[in-house]
């Protein structure tokens, strides 16, 4: 990872290129990141950039269950255990060395479900269930659906997912 700062005359940008294990190089600017061709806020680039800074912790705090579910899926899909553990409660942790081999099975995970976002400010714990177009690796797609339940213990802590299996069917 090289980090960059650009003096501009309004403002100054942080500018990050991280090497990816394809061989690719993510450059990510600060203090936002857009995707090129929708030129809309694309969260799995803002999670890399977060990381990429060290500052994955403070991002992970500012997201509502909704998003968390959708970086959970990016960690699935980058293989990223690192993350796929930070995102979990704490009493799924003696279940992740089979999660993990479940995850190195998957190639692509898609959420079909569209979100309804409800206001979840107030609320301790909450469920959000949802469909996936699931592409294995060793060929075949499926139709699945996975239930999170995701919780905090207050309104100031961050979201952590639960759940009983990762797929419920």
């Amino acid at each position: 990872m090289k980090v960059l700062i650009f003096q501009g005359f309004f403002i100054t940008h942080l500018v990050i290129f991280t090497p990816m294990q394809n061989g690719d190089i993510c450059i990510s600017f600060f203090p936002i990141q857009i995707t090129h061709i929708t030129r809309n806020l694309d969260p799995g680039h803002q999670v890399m950039v977060y990381k990429a800074a060290g500052k994955i912790e403070q991002y992970l705090i500012t997201l509502n269950p909704y998003d968390l579910v959708d970086v959970f899926l990016m960690s699935l899909n980058q293989n990223d255990k690192q993350l796929f553990k930070m995102l979990l409660s704490k009493n799924k942790y003696k279940e992740i060395p089979s999660l993990l081999v479940e995850m190195d099975k998957i190639d692509t995970i898609s959420r079909t479900t569209i979100f309804d976002k409800t206001n979840t400010f107030n609320l301790m714990s909450f469920e959000i269930p949802i469909e996936v177009n699931l592409y294995w690796k060793e060929g075949g797609r499926e139709k699945r659906k996975m239930n999170f339940l995701l919780k905090r213990n207050s309104v100031t802590d961050r979201w952590t997912i639960d759940f009983e299996e990762l797929f419920t069917d």
